[in-house]
């Protein structure tokens, strides 16, 4: 039995967690001449995991829809 299973894939559970990291550090840690620098990659790896996500629910569509069409 698993005390611990996430929600999603273990890819997007690790994108998430680079993207908290990187606009962490550009936010909360005090490195002001690279702070535009950690929270531009942080949105760029969030926003590159929200399209694969996205992405991957409407390849799962289409395929259902495809099945569907040939089911009848």
């Amino acid at each position: 039995m698993r005390l611990f299973r996430p929600p999603g894939t273990w890819g997007a559970w690790t994108l998430g967690a680079v993207f908290a990291i990187l606009f962490l550090r550009g936010l909360v840690w005090l490195e002001p001449d690279r702070a535009d620098t950690y929270v531009a990659l942080g949105v760029v790896v969030l926003a590159s995991s929200l399209f694969a996500v996205v992405r991957r629910k409407a390849l799962a569509g289409h395929l259902k829809r495809q099945q569907g069409k040939e089911d009848a």
